[in-house]
């Protein structure tokens, strides 16, 4: 079987992949994706048989139940996929505006599954309001429906059973994580653990936040997570 990938946005891991995954360990207990947008990497790692199970977290809720659903429901997003696929096409756009329109109102994740594959280069862009605004692409139809179905199969034959989805921010979706997991982040990451990581010990990372009391000023939480490998790129 050839490797799966449903959610073909730009600025998918899914071709360096292979590139990336030569600095996987071996034997990864739990693999974290906690900025999981297409969840590339966890493909890889479970198409590879890499880590025993899986956490796929991101803090854009709809693109974590369209994960959810691709691996929990398959038949049933493909249909759904396959019935927008076919709809009304015209050639001012409206079926594609109303689509986006309705996924913005009520952000559901087979509506995004068809922006993505329908939208110009699936270029995904979204303005300050979290709405989906990219256009539609007039030159491609998007993924067809049959290896839509067959690319959504794929994804939940290798992970079904084996992972778990989590909605919200990296240091939350990443709290239980283990010495003997693995957390892959992108690069951006290495800002914010600069910013969070004021001391390191030899078994853990003390992550700090500050935020302000109006009764007694500035205050400091620390929180303490056992130190998993992590890997950017």
């Amino acid at each position: 079987m050839k490797m799966p990938h449903p959610v073909p946005y730009q600025g998918s891991k899914r071709k360096l992949a292979p590139i990336i995954g030569r600095y996987l360990p071996q034997g990864i207990s739990t693999f974290y994706e906690p900025f999981a947008g297409s969840a590339a990497m966890t493909i890889y790692a479970a198409y590879h048989r890499r880590a025993s199970r899986f956490v796929i977290g991101d803090s854009f809720e709809p693109i974590v139940r369209l994960l959810r659903a691709i691996v929990n429901e398959p038949e049933k997003t493909a249909n759904q996929y396959k019935i927008l696929w076919k709809g009304k096409r015209d050639e001012n756009n409206e079926y594609f505006n109303s689509i986006r329109d309705r996924c913005n109102k009520k952000q559901h994740h087979v509506d995004l599954l068809y922006l993505i594959c329908r939208c110009v280069k699936n270029a995904i862009r979204f303005n300050k309001s979290g709405h989906f605004t990219q256009s539609v692409d007039k030159r491609r139809l998007g993924m067809r429906p049959d290896k839509m179905l067959s690319a959504i199969l794929g994804v939940s034959s290798i992970l079904q059973g084996r992972v778990e989805f989590r909605v919200g921010d990296w240091l939350e979706t990443t709290a239980d994580a283990r010495p003997v997991n693995f957390l892959y982040m992108v690069d951006h990451c290495a800002r914010a653990l600069g910013r969070y990581v004021l001391t390191q010990s030899k078994n853990s990372w003390i992550h700090t936040s500050a935020w302000h009391d109006s009764a007694q000023g500035q205050k400091t939480r620390q929180r303490r997570l056992f130190k998993p490998s992590v890997h950017f790129s």
